[in-house]
């Protein structure tokens, strides 16, 4: 626990400094809002460095620490190199396909430390490097979608401490220190940031910060099925509600043939800003969203076969409905618009 608190204090420290950097530093990169925007003035992205700053060092140490050094080495390569990448396209921006193969080189490192889909299931019937394009692609969409999902204050942090301080308690119950204290790490870590990310944010973590967190979740997700913590369906429904919201919204963009690289405000979360809701009522919506993940995950876990079925049915059909009821929220606003 000593190296989770440090983590918190850590990250506190530098978003801290971060938050108040000077324009003329190398590390100030604003944000300067536009039409598709849910904020009204520059704020500085860099928040992720104070993330990455407090988790890495920390990483190193439990590695050398622990009886599962390589692993969690690669793990931490694998976050530099996609912290370093996104730290360079929020500065400057980079060309798409650079980006991705750089978080495919940093799946790869991930497969190096056994971090990849197991056999189970269907997927046993697959050949080794089906499953290995099909790990890839998973790695690409969780980086990705962790930040298509970073697009309000207060969002990708809680997340970030309720997903990984979730997958922690998992370790934590069978007694896997390693994998206890590097979800510990992180949640704390997002803590420190979320200090001053919390609405009115005074700091945004950028793509430095929302690629990293997608990396670990789906690095930290297959750890943790490997070492059998839980069941498959744990990790999927924990993170849900980043998963569905980004999931179903690249779907309907690719099906409106919407160009899907270009920033929006069609995620279900703006859309219930769109509708009149105040930031601070969407996002303890989505927090109450993910605790609820989390206990169900939690609490069913360990439950016979039935159960866990029900339970992940249950979040199917919670789905389908919030989603139905938010364009049907949108119908009755504009309705009442045109009389």
């Amino acid at each position: 626990m000593i190296s989770a608190f440090a983590a918190f204090l850590i990250s506190w420290m530098l978003n801290h400094m971060l938050a108040g950097v000077r324009s003329s530093s190398p590390l100030a990169v604003l944000d300067i809002p536009n039409e598709r925007s849910m904020h009204r003035k520059p704020i500085p992205r860099t928040g992720g460095l104070g993330i990455l700053g407090a988790m890495l060092p920390l990483f190193v140490w439990t590695a050398a620490r622990s009886f599962y050094p390589a692993p969690l080495i690669l793990l931490a390569l694998g976050v530099l190199l996609v912290g370093a990448v996104s730290f360079w396209d929020d500065r400057t921006g980079t060309p798409v396909g650079l980006r991705l193969a750089v978080q495919a080189i940093a799946a790869i490192l991930m497969f190096g430390a056994g971090f990849r889909v197991p056999p189970i299931g269907a997927l046993a019937a697959l050949p080794e490097w089906a499953r290995l394009a099909l790990s890839l692609a998973v790695f690409l969409w969780g980086i990705n979608l962790y930040n298509f999902m970073d697009g309000m204050d207060g969002l990708a942090g809680g997340m970030g401490v309720i997903g990984f301080a979730t997958l922690a308690l998992f370790g934590g119950r069978i007694g896997y220190e390693p994998f206890f204290v590097v979800n510990a790490i992180i949640a704390m870590a997002a803590l420190g940031f979320l200090a001053f990310n919390f609405p009115p944010a005074r700091l945004f973590m950028g793509d430095v910060g929302s690629a990293s967190l997608g990396l670990l979740m789906v690095a930290n997700s297959l750890w943790g099925l490997r070492a059998g913590c839980y069941p498959p369906w744990v990790p999927l429904v924990i993170f849900s509600p980043f998963i569905v919201d980004a999931s179903v919204t690249l779907l309907r963009r690719i099906v409106r043939r919407e160009p899907v690289w270009r920033a929006h405000k069609t995620h279900y979360y703006q859309r219930l800003v769109g509708l009149g809701w105040s930031h601070q009522k969407t996002l303890l919506c989505e927090y109450a969203l993910m605790v609820f993940a989390s206990l169900s995950a939690w609490f069913g876990a360990m439950r016979p076969p039935v159960a866990q079925l029900g339970i992940l049915t249950a979040w199917i059909v919670v789905y389908l409905l919030l989603a139905g009821a938010v364009p049907w929220l949108e119908w009755r606003k504009s309705r009442r618009e045109r009389r």
